[in-house]
């Protein structure tokens, strides 16, 4: 399983109101170019894979969400596995890497997963991601 790497900015824009996770629209899209720790809008990414193939440009919303604090801890989870089905074209016209979680709500980017090397999906193929056991994203 790939690890998430929160995004540098995502900090400061929580301090500064951009995030309201339990009630803003999460959502989780597919990239081959690396965002890197620096991205901070959604809109400014570049690499996400075309709407073809049985993937829609912006990626698909995380439901079943879940946050909760505890003695000072922020945890962000979900109960869902996203996933997509390649139908057609092998999915999106080429393979990808990084899969970016982002509040759709404030364009703001919240982390990404990099799994190491490229993944291509071919007809009828699907790809899920599953969340780690302590959930999407801890703050402390």
């Amino acid at each position: 399983m790939a690890a998430f790497t929160k995004v540098n900015a995502f900090v400061a824009d929580v301090a500064n109101g951009f995030h309201d996770i339990a009630n803003d629209t999460i959502k989780i899209a597919l990239f081959s170019s690396d965002p890197t720790a620096s991205a901070t809008s959604y809109s400014g990414l570049s690499g996400e894979l075309s709407g073809v193939g049985g993937y829609t440009t912006g990626g698909i919303t995380i439901g079943n969400k879940t946050s909760s604090q505890t003695s000072g801890t922020y945890t962000f989870d979900s109960s869902d596995s996203p996933t997509w089905t390649s139908s057609g074209s092998p999915m999106g016209g080429t393979s990808f890497r990084y899969v970016v979680i982002y509040n759709s709500t404030s364009d703001k980017v919240i982390g990404y997963y990099d799994y190491g090397s490229t993944v291509s999906l071919t007809s009828g193929n699907q790809f899920a991601v599953t969340f780690d056991a302590s959930g999407i994203l801890t703050i402390a």
